[in-house]
């Protein structure tokens, strides 16, 4: 037994150690300090020119979006009326957009009377709808954006989160293509200790009003998350579910 107790601690103690030395691999080859950058009415111009190219305004207008998220999370975004449904395991909650404590969960269909479920579903929706629409939250209170000039010239968006309990202190460097549509973007985030940490967006779709959002990020080539399906419309029934799906 103490052979077996000897070995399993060595076994551990080798994974310990082998994911401390790929995490130091990847701080010093990947860690980057935040650069600088101008405020300004070219920041703000350049801004406007990312949401232009994803069709901002289609956006403001998508009543309901359906997505999948890495970890089996589920969603149904109802935004003309601000509610979600968040569905992960054998849970499910749906929660106002707009005051997220008062919102309902049911755990194997029987509902439960938890707060931490709630909290839960929360976090789960800040973050998965993050890469989703991140590129729509350029410009939502509380944001500064600034200018950073690259090595070879270009320009890209530094978005800078002031206000906001998931993203408070954030910082994003989004990398665009000819035609300002995000290509990638690098973290400056609490999540995530490795500064300048990058990730693809990707597989541009086109909703049916016009609105484009990325279904595929590729993070420095160590992890993909996709989004798919990603189903939107004017009506539930336009991403087939019934026009009481909500009704509990």
């Amino acid at each position: 037994m103490k052979k077996f107790f000897r070995l399993s601690f060595q076994i551990v103690a080798i994974i310990a150690i082998f994911l401390c030395l790929v995490f130091a691999f990847f701080y010093a080859t990947m860690n980057e300090d935040v650069p600088s950058s101008e405020t300004g009415p070219s920041a703000e111009d350049l801004a406007e020119k990312m949401l232009e190219a994803v069709n901002s305004e289609a956006w403001k207008r998508t009543n309901y979006i359906s997505w999948n998220f890495p970890g089996g999370h589920q969603y149904v975004w109802d935004r003309k009326n601000n509610s979600v449904e968040v569905k992960w395991g054998e849970h499910v909650a749906i929660l106002p957009t707009k005051n997220p404590t008062s919102g309902r969960a049911w755990v194997n269909g029987k509902e439960a009377k938890d707060s931490g479920l709630l909290n839960k579903a929360w976090e789960y929706f800040c973050n998965d709808s993050f890469w989703l629409a991140a590129p729509f939250k350029v410009k939502d209170p509380g944001t500064e954006r600034s200018i950073v000039i690259n090595e070879d010239g270009s320009q890209s968006l530094m978005v800078h989160y002031n206000v906001g309990g998931q993203t408070l202190g954030d910082r994003y460097l989004w990398h665009l293509d000819a035609n300002y549509i995000p290509s990638s973007y690098q973290m400056w985030v609490k999540i995530i200790p490795i500064g300048g940490f990058s990730a693809k967006w990707a597989g541009w779709k086109t909703l049916p009003n016009g609105a484009m959002v990325s279904t595929m990020h590729d993070l420095a080539g160590v992890f993909e998350i996709s989004l798919e399906p990603v189903k939107a419309g004017d009506s539930l029934t336009d991403i087939g579910l019934d026009e009481n799906y909500f009704t509990r």
